[in-house]
């Protein structure tokens, strides 16, 4: 379930007093109150659903409960979204984040995985999605940013959430993981698939694609690159914890968001006409599972 905390797709006025854009940011203690609202609102009608249309069998087996809320630019004291100098006080569509601006810290992000494992079934994973994963230069310390985030979770206290008290709830670690040709390496992602693991999360590949590839023949190549990869710390991986969910980032080629100019191949599948064929970079993925 994608996905029930995000900067980006959160209606502006959701954070304004009076739902009203003209008047002044709520309080934090307004907008964990609504955060809470939020949450338990849509995470039980999913619950409701599954109860009266599907026998109580999980539709949605995982959320991500806060999306992308590590900077892109992050350094080793600013590195939440809203804090740093290429999001602080910018818009939600300029990079920038509300709950960064009225939290001033990452307590909305700990709120929300407290809420959702108060709300949310106990077998249904709890997960922080997040691109540039692997990214850790100079320029932009994201992973080391995300390693922060989820301490910040793991640590969290136990408070009073509906006359229970909870603490917040983490299980895994989603790697958006849209790839180019030559970057991330395929060891710098390995390093930090390591990373994500040894911190006791499982992780899901939640967006799998590869960019840049203008021919078929070098997404495939690098399809396999990466699966063999992904395959070694999968379920044959002796660790605690292991990738448990691989999701391509859609169908076919010509449909693709990173295909605008109809001159890369990102996907698993070509289309022409009115009918699909699967191409050499899903023959990548059956040679990497064999």
């Amino acid at each position: 379930g994608h996905v029930l905390v995000w900067h980006s797709q959160t209606d502006d006025a959701f954070f304004y007093e009076d739902y009203n854009t003209s008047k002044k940011l709520v309080s934090k203690e307004v907008m964990t109150a609504r955060q809470e609202w939020y949450i338990k609102t849509v995470v039980q009608y999913v619950n409701e659903w599954e109860k009266k249309n599907n026998g109580g069998k999980h539709i949605i087996w995982a959320w991500d409960v806060v999306n992308e809320a590590a900077a892109d630019d992050a350094s080793s004291t600013n590195y939440l979204r809203g804090s740093t100098n290429s999001t602080k006080d910018k818009k939600p569509d300029q990079g920038g984040s509300r709950w960064y601006q009225i939290y001033q810290s990452d307590e909305f992000i700990v709120n929300a995985f407290r809420f959702a494992n108060a709300y949310a079934p106990k077998d249904v994973k709890l997960c922080y999605n997040d691109y540039n994963e692997y990214m850790n230069y100079s320029q932009g310390l994201k992973t080391d940013a995300i390693i922060k985030i989820i301490g910040a979770i793991k640590r969290g206290s136990a408070q009073n959430v509906n006359g229970i008290q909870v603490k917040p709830r983490i299980d895994v670690m989603g790697m958006q993981s849209h790839v180019g040709l030559t970057f991330p390496t395929v060891s710098a992602y390995e390093e930090s698939i390591k990373k994500y693991l040894a911190l006791g999360l499982d992780i899901h590949v939640t967006e799998f694609d590869v960019g840049g590839a203008t021919t078929q023949e070098a997404a495939a190549k690098v399809y396999l690159n990466y699966f063999n990869v992904l395959k070694k710390y999968g379920k044959l991986y002796n660790g605690k914890n292991c990738i448990k969910n691989v999701t391509v980032w859609g169908i076919n080629n010509e449909n693709s968001w990173i295909n605008r100019d109809g001159k890369n191949h990102p996907l698993l599948f070509s289309k022409k006409g009115q009918k699909y064929y699967t191409n050499q970079s899903f023959d990548s993925i059956m040679q990497a599972a064999k």
